[in-house]
């Protein structure tokens, strides 16, 4: 979003970082509102976590700040290199996590293999499609066992 932001507009590198920010900081509201709802979001974790991020985001904001625009964009392409190369690792790390467990299930018959299939592709096939609400759903249609994000508060 960054460099869009620099090569389209007419900000500056750092206008584009603070934009970028707020933009990330609204939207990961609405994303947490809605696991929170959804009853996926640990809101002690969450909170330990943003707990411990706000020790160093001042000084990294300050950090960014202090830095002329090319070597901010210099900082932001090492960043985005380094991530990238995370990538194949993290594929990598899935794909030998998938092996042990296929090693580890291959010891079964391979009749249970095939009747566990044609019973999953059974339950599979007898329900009806599900479609996504237009709305967040309210607290009310939440069942009581999915409200840990309300519960913390």
């Amino acid at each position: 979003m960054i460099p869009l932001l620099v090569a389209f507009s007419k900000v500056t590198q750092h206008q584009a970082t603070g934009n970028s920010m707020m933009a990330v900081c609204a939207t990961g509201s609405v994303g947490a509102y809605t696991f929170g709802f959804g009853g996926e979001l640990d809101f002690v974790a969450a909170t330990l976590l943003a707990g411990t991020m706000i020790f160093t985001v001042r000084s990294g904001a300050y950090f960014g700040q202090t830095l002329n625009s090319d070597r901010l964009k210099l900082a932001l392409a090492a960043f985005m290199v380094c991530g990238g190369a995370l990538i194949p690792i993290d594929l990598h790390l899935r794909k030998s996590r998938e092996s042990q467990s296929t090693s580890t299930t291959s010891n079964i018959s391979s009749n249970d293999q095939l009747n566990h299939i044609d019973t999953a592709s059974e339950e599979l096939h007898s329900t009806e499609p599900t479609y996504p609400e237009q709305q967040p759903p309210s607290i009310s249609d939440v069942s009581p066992g999915k409200r840990p994000f309300m519960e913390a508060l």
